[in-house]
């Protein structure tokens, strides 16, 4: 053998993409949990609740609610040339 085998490179483990739903649902028991210590209601639904109604009036639940019931808005990238293209304008910004 001539030990290329050796050498490291890619590895063919998995790293990437949807974590282990285990790991899903033990976030989601903290949550539920931290939910409970904070509104101190017995079931979890009232907590949520109780967040949302906390949560919505500001202005991070408000834009939170909107990109959920609307969509984000997408990312736009324009290039302009200027002067014959001599000088480039690049204007970067979000739109639809």
């Amino acid at each position: 053998m001539d030990g290329r085998s050796k050498n490291g490179g890619h590895s063919t483990a998995g790293k990437a993409g949807r974590p282990k739903k285990l790991d899903e649902e033990l976030a989601n028991i903290r949550i539920a949990r931290a939910l409970k210590g904070l509104y101190k209601q017995e079931e979890n639904e009232d907590n949520v609740n109780s967040f949302l109604v906390d949560f919505i009036p500001t202005e991070r639940g408000q834009m939170f609610i909107a990109q959920h019931l609307l969509g984000k808005p997408k990312e736009v990238s324009e290039t302009t040339v200027i002067n014959g293209g001599s000088k480039p304008l690049i204007v970067i910004g979000k739109g639809v």
